[in-house]
Formats: C-alpha cells, sequence, structure tokens
C-alpha cells in the first residue's frame, strides 16, 4: 500500500524495518497475484519431500520401540539400512522430532501398542485446540514412584530429599 502511495522501495523498507529485498519481492508477488498472492505462502525452493509421512512415522516409532542388535543405542547410518531410506532423511525426521538417542543417559523402549495412537491425539490437541477445551496432564505414577523410577537415590523413608535436605 506504501508502494502504491507513491512512497520509494528504500523509504518503506526503512519504515517497516524490513529488508530491501522483502520489499521488492513482495511488490513483485503483488504485481503477478494481486493481494491473494501475498495472502499465500509463495512456493519453497529445492525438491518437495518424497518420504511419505507414515514412513516418518515408522522411524520414529523404530527409534522409541525397537533396540537395535549388539548395541545400546540407533545411530542414523544403522537406522537408515534398518529402514531402508537414506541417512540425511534419518536425520531430518530425528531433529524433527527431537529425537537423540545418543544423548540419553538410559534410553526408555515405549511397550504401548496404543502409544502411536495416544500420541497423534495428544499433539493434534495442542495443534488444533477446539474452542473452550480444558486439556488436562495426570501422569499415573504418584510423586515419590515418579522420582523414584527417574531419580535413583532420591528417596527415603520419610519422602522424597528435597534440594537444601541433609
Amino acid at each position: 500500500m506504501a508502494l502504491a502511495e507513491g512512497k520509494g522501495t528504500t523509504q518503506v523498507s526503512r519504515e517497516l524495518g524490513i529488508e530491501l529485498d522483502t520489499v521488492r519481492k513482495r511488490r513483485k508477488r503483488f504485481q503477478e497475484g494481486g493481494v491473494s498472492a501475498l495472502t499465500q505462502d509463495a512456493p519453497r525452493p529445492g525438491r518437495p519431500t518424497t518420504i511419505p509421512p507414515e514412513r516418518k512415522r515408522s522411524v520414529v516409532m523404530l527409534a522409541c520401540k525397537v533396540k537395535p542388535e549388539n548395541t545400546t543405542h540407533w545411530t542414523t547410518r544403522e537406522m537408515a539400512k534398518f529402514a531402508g531410506i537414506s541417512q540425511s532423511t534419518v536425520q531430518r525426521v530425528w531433529r524433527a522430532n527431537e529425537i537423540k538417542p545418543h544423548l540419553a543417559r538410559t534410553f526408555k523402549l515405549i511397550t504401548d501398542p496404543k502409544f502411536e495412537e495416544k500420541l497423534v491425539d495428544v499433539v493434534g490437541l495442542y495443534l488444533d485446540l477446539p474452542e473452550k477445551a480444558l486439556v488436562l496432564c495426570v501422569d499415573e505414577k504418584s510423586r515419590i514412584q515418579a522420582l523414584d523410577r527417574t531419580q535413583p537415590g532420591s528417596t527415603h523413608k520419610e519422602g522424597p530429599v528435597r534440594h537444601g535436605d541433609p
């Protein structure tokens, strides 16, 4: 709109606090496609993904549920070989899902057969929260049991040890 009012590209860039190239790109998109071209994402450069979402989910599930043979955790190379996809694809999937088996002190395999279904339901709530919804998270273990499971030595007969307790 500022360009239509007769302002220069440099002036618009300064006033809006955006790069000069951004002003030029948006002006060109407007000239080629009107307002609708500005309200939609432009096509991104590079090759579109060829790995279907089911395949990506299977890589996540393998990393979380299956322990590799003769080793403590998956490597991207071993996972790629096992899943029949490239190592770089495994790296992208792991990065997108924050999977880091090599950094875990103890890697816990998920044995719940309905885990994926539950995961999709919970994440779906956060991504597309219904209006007036209330999401509660309840751990099935008491505080002491949870501490005992994840922090060996942090509980005693009188209860959990708090920071600063003798």
